[in-house]
Formats: C-alpha cells, structure tokens, sequence
C-alpha cells in the first residue's frame, strides 16, 4: 500500500495532503483488504503525512492542489495522478466512536499539523 502521494515538477516533487479521515477510508477502499475498517487500520502500519512530508518545506492539498500550485508558482508535469485518486466524499459514514478512537493516533499529527478537522 502506497501511503504517498507526491506531485511532480521542474525534476522536483512536492507532497499533496489530505484530510486525514477521508484518507485513511480511500487507502482501505483501495487496499481491496475489505475485512472491516477498524480491522484493517488496527492491522496495518499507517504513517501520518507530517510523518511521511516531515522533511518537506512545502506541501499542497489534493482538495486545492490547482491554487495551491499557483500559489507557490509550480507548474506540474502531469496532474493526471490527482485526478485518478479515489475521493471518499461520503467518509463520515465508515467512522463509528471506536473508529474514531482507534484513528486518534494515526491522525492527530495531520490536525495538528495540517489543521483538518472531522
């Protein structure tokens, strides 16, 4: 399971965040592992992305990946891989009060970090 995601441009790349909620619930509908959500997070090793971008100055969010490019004036090789990622709009419904609890750890850096709420 590929927990990264990363834009490229100009020989360089930059990584692409997203809420940390919606993210866990994509990563276990692409994971095709589909044994129950609490299950499955409980029985894999899922980094935070301040983790995982922790040595990276400069991020971009995969819901206004286009402004923030503009923002920080990067012109992306291929967006084409942020428009083929699976998006769970519907994320709220895969979480019960143990879920919750069960992710706290997981996602506490990414709202500390990154300020995404549920």
């Amino acid at each position: 399971m590929n927990q990264s995601l990363f834009l490229e441009y100009d020989e360089a790349k930059i990584p692409v965040i997203r809420n940390p909620y919606e993210r866990l619930v994509s990563l276990y509908r692409d994971s095709w592992d589909w044994y129950g959500f609490d299950k499955w997070v409980l029985n894999n090793e899922i980094r935070s992305q301040a983790d995982l971008y922790s040595h990276y100055e400069k991020v971009i969010t995969l819901e206004y990946w286009e402004q923030d490019c503009i923002a920080l004036d990067i012109e992306p090789i291929d967006s084409s891989i942020l428009m083929k990622q699976t998006i769970s709009n519907d994320y709220k419904r895969w979480y019960t009060n143990k879920s919750l609890i069960i992710v706290s750890k997981i996602i506490k850096p990414d709202i500390d970090t990154y300020g995404y709420s549920y």
